[in-house]
């Protein structure tokens, strides 16, 4: 038992985090190539909501090689050709063993749960071979894994909290400034299993004179009567430029929650890991 909770069951779990993603964290050590968009391919697959047709642009390489770009929208061909148009250059990720590639801007591999659970089963090992030298070795084998395990998951839950979604909660911090609409449309594309997604596209202009669109959330008429032609409205600027509509959002305040729970089980977790140096009567181990 000492030997699957120990070693086996934290070698599993470095296993699984470095190789579950849309990309896997592991391809971080793929090669990376820059290539030309030359055509677009499309496939019918099946979604579990009915079948639907995927597109995806094709990456020839300088060598001659064909990739399959896996990308986002992948059910709306002509947004496909609009965010990936053909002649475009583009750097991207190369799967070893399989005809598709990634682009290296989009999506990222999520790197800091891996390199979190890694850590944590480090530090499992570690203990696992000290148990096998001192009286109690098992007990304190659990006290690694029960403080290790309360250290690990506040981390990537407080990060996962923060920066999931669009926006994400830190988006609160993101500069604010004020905008003027110039105009507003709803335009209707296909979705998964015959449904149609209806957009509110919203584009603004800022100080400096510049267009750009608006990023939105609720129901396509909604925002489009609240965001009317010649209306000014303060938004906030992600770090890549682009616009959002400020607003508190209910994903806001589970990450502020978990910003106060998560310090006091880290602490907990930490507390666990030294009652493993002291011995019954409270004494710290030389």
């Amino acid at each position: 038992m000492r030997i699957l909770f120990g070693a086996i069951l934290p070698l599993i779990a470095v296993f699984l985090v470095w190789s579950i993603g849309a990309p896997a964290p592991k391809s971080v050590f793929w090669d990376t190539g820059k290539g030309e968009i030359t055509d677009y391919i499309s496939e019918t697959v099946e979604t579990g909501y009915g079948p639907a047709d995927l597109s995806y642009p094709v990456v020839s390489l300088p060598d001659g090689e064909v990739r399959r770009l896996l990308v986002e929208n992948r059910h709306d061909l002509e947004l496909v050709k609009e965010n990936w148009p053909l002649g475009d250059q583009v750097s991207v990720r190369l799967h070893p063993k399989k005809d598709f590639a990634y682009a290296l801007s989009d999506p990222q591999p999520v790197l800091w749960t891996a390199i979190v659970i890694t850590a944590g089963a480090a530090v499992i090992l570690i203990f696992f071979v000290y148990s096998f030298f001192r009286e109690g070795g098992g007990v304190a084998l659990f006290l690694a894994g029960v403080g290790t395990c309360f250290v690990m998951l506040p981390l990537i839950l407080l990060r996962f909290m923060w920066t999931f979604g669009d926006p994400p909660p830190v988006s609160l911090f993101w500069p604010k400034e004020t905008v003027e609409v110039v105009s507003n449309e709803i335009t209707e594309r296909p979705w998964a299993g015959g449904r149609i997604a209806r957009t509110a596209n919203i584009v603004v202009e800022d100080a400096d004179g510049e267009t750009a669109p608006l990023k939105t959330a609720g129901r396509a008429d909604d925002v489009a009567a609240e965001f009317e032609p010649g209306t000014t409205h303060r938004v906030k600027r992600s770090p890549t430029g682009k616009l959002y509509q400020l607003g508190m959002r209910f994903p806001f305040f589970i990450a502020f929650l978990m910003s106060v729970i998560g310090p006091i089980a880290i602490g907990a977790g930490i507390w666990v890991i030294t009652l493993i140096f002291r011995d019954p009567k409270g004494r710290v181990e030389a």
